[in-house]
């Protein structure tokens, strides 16, 4: 759970920062296997590792992208979500 890792009160709390506070801090590696329709894609992404340090939370994330037409991807990333609070 990010909230209190964040030392947050609340998952509202968390939505309130959440887009002036993400980062990605630094792309691994992508991959394309198909070009992806930027148009219409979905993806789904995986917290493998949580890393604290001050009021800053690092995650390691693994994802993968898709569209309808066949298109596909693969990343992973280091993301990062900062409490300025």
């Amino acid at each position: 759970d990010i909230v209190p890792i964040l030392e947050l009160h609340s998952i509202e709390d968390f939505k309130v920062i959440q887009l002036g506070s993400s980062y990605i801090a630094k792309v691994n590696e992508i991959k394309f296997s198909r070009p992806i329709d930027s148009s219409s894609y979905e993806g789904k992404a995986k917290i493998n590792k949580v890393m604290k340090r001050g009021r800053t939370a690092f995650l390691d994330i693994s994802g993968n992208f898709s569209d309808i037409k066949g298109g596909h991807a693969e990343t992973s990333m280091l993301f990062a979500l900062v409490n300025q609070q």
